[in-house]
């Protein structure tokens, strides 16, 4: 499953998605481990849920995502304050 990770370059498709836009999951020991790695895989345009016990714990986006995230919420603070 982390296989793709042992690697230097960095492949910019998703490795466990099946669909665009999904996120790989990645356990929190690994992540830590291999934060390098993991940051590297989200920087190159993946999303990747830390999940601890199964559950997710956080998620790593791609900055492109975050700016576009927090456009969404300025935007939606203008229209909530002209109301």
């Amino acid at each position: 499953m982390y296989g793709a990770f042992r690697t230097t370059r960095v492949d910019r498709t998703p490795i466990d998605a099946t669909l665009p836009g999904m996120a790989q999951e990645i356990a929190t020991a690994y992540a830590r481990k291999n934060l390098a790695r993991v940051v590297r895989r989200s920087a190159a345009g993946n999303r990747i849920k830390l999940t601890r016990y199964g559950k997710t714990q956080a998620v790593l986006i791609p900055e492109d995502d975050l700016k576009f995230l927090e456009k969404c919420e300025r935007g939606g603070r203008r229209r909530s304050k002209r109301r």
